[in-house]
């Protein structure tokens, strides 16, 4: 979906947005200078597959912007960000694409992050009837994908990749 410069990606049938969620989006996209997302994470660990319990988004039901080292399940940015994405090939091409997508936008001084996900206002949830991905790239799909992640992640780290709480 674009409208006058603002990108929305939904990845899959388990993203369905609350009426609220664009403008949710629009109130921080600009001024923090944020790609959104309706979930998100922060990186525990560089060598294994450890993030921060909940997870930032519907999961957490944050009550306030939260920065993210990445966002996933839908994103929300400025339709001319879109071109770093291809500013360096990804490492894999069929995974872990929010996680390079954030790495260069984070190049850009643009930053990932969740906006509000409060527990009593669903309308302004990125996905009102949200569920782990089910299609079989999903991360939560299998053992295997854990290391793809871990390997995108570090990957990305020594291209300079900065996340937030290592």
């Amino acid at each position: 979906m674009i409208t006058s410069g603002i990108f929305a990606f939904f990845k899959g049938l388990d993203t369905i947005p609350g009426k609220k969620w664009f403008e949710n989006c629009l109130n921080y996209v600009d001024s923090e200078k944020v790609i959104c997302g309706t979930i998100g994470l922060r990186y525990l660990s560089r060598n294994e597959m450890k993030t921060e319990k909940p997870r930032m988004g519907w999961e957490g039901m944050n009550a306030k912007l939260e920065f993210v080292d990445l966002v996933g399940h839908s994103w929300f940015f400025r339709r001319q960000w879109a071109p770093y994405f291809w500013e360096e090939e990804p490492v894999i091409r069929n995974f872990g694409e929010d996680i390079h997508f954030c790495s260069m936008l984070q190049r850009h001084g643009i930053r990932a992050a969740c906006p509000p996900h409060p527990e009593n206002d669903k309308s302004l949830w990125g996905s009102i009837n949200p569920e782990r991905g089910v299609d079989k790239v999903a991360i939560s799909c299998s053992k295997e994908r854990s290391k793809d992640f871990l390997r995108v992640v570090q990957y990305e780290i020594e291209k300079g990749y900065k996340p937030i709480l290592l």
